[in-house]
């Protein structure tokens, strides 16, 4: 007993067959993306007042003058 083998010819077989192997790539690339973003805006909220903190201090050394710009 053999067993049928689908035809790949139908057009509408071709393209789900590619749409979904676009989103086995593209899902995994934006849940990626949208994690790695996650983590730099948490570091940068998180670093945001120390680098103020710095930037005042080193700024404050010589009046008129800017070394570190944070805005």
């Amino acid at each position: 007993m053999s067993e049928a083998v689908p035809s790949t010819k139908n057009p509408i077989v071709w393209f789900r067959n590619k749409f979904l192997a676009g989103l086995a790539v593209a899902i995994p690339l934006l849940v990626t993306f949208w994690i790695l973003r996650a983590i730099y805006d948490f570091l940068h909220e998180l670093s945001a007042p120390l680098l103020k903190n710095v930037a005042s201090f080193f700024n404050g050394r010589d009046p008129g003058s800017v070394f570190i710009d944070v805005e």
